[in-house]
């Protein structure tokens, strides 16, 4: 590369009506996503609308927390992959080559999707436990050999103590066959 050569180069990365015009298609870009992050988020709100009434004779601190993540897990899941592409298209703006940032981003996304896929197994069976609204805290249920109260219950387990005081972590990949022995209502409603 001779010298003529790199001082138009230098000249064109430093022209300010070039980091105007860049600075416009970054606005753009900025705005296009957010756009659609924002229809994203409303098909969303449709979609899980119909699963937020199922708690109707809940406690209102579970429905609550229940509502918040039927609502929450979707979008975040969507936000990541909106935001990803849209900050490869600012860094397609600047010049940086993307098809083997989109390629190394999708390899470390299959590497550790490889490794995490157990994780993902609970927290969809999680996530489809409490869109059906199968298990509560409080609710005596049986899942296969076990059987008692549930203390707690994440997008990742759920907790059952026992009669004789025992406390059992399942995995919810394991949570299926679930027969519901007695629902925890609402105070103040009849069972």
């Amino acid at each position: 590369m001779n010298f003529a050569t790199l001082q138009t180069a230098l000249n064109r990365v430093l022209d300010p009506s070039m980091w105007i015009l860049k600075g416009a298609r970054i606005i753009l870009i900025a705005i296009a996503f957010e756009i659609a992050l924002w229809a994203l988020n409303r098909f969303l709100e449709r979609q899980t609308a119909p699963m937020l009434n199922a708690d109707a004779n809940r406690e209102v601190a579970w429905k609550s927390r229940r509502r918040q993540a039927l609502r929450q897990v979707p979008k975040n899941f969507g936000r990541a992959i909106i935001y990803t592409v849209g900050f490869l298209l600012v860094l397609n703006e600047f010049g940086a080559p993307i098809l083997p940032l989109s390629l190394g981003i999708g390899a470390v996304v299959a590497f550790f999707a490889a490794g995490l896929v157990p994780i993902l197994r609970d927290i969809t069976q999680g996530y489809t436990l409490l869109a059906e609204d199968t298990v509560a805290i409080g609710d005596q249920i049986q899942i296969g050999n076990y059987s008692g109260t549930v203390e707690r219950f994440s997008m990742r387990a759920t907790t059952l103590r026992d009669r004789d005081g025992h406390l059992h972590v399942l995995s919810n990949r394991d949570v299926c066959n679930v027969t519901v022995l007695s629902r925890r209502e609402e105070k103040g409603k009849a069972k």
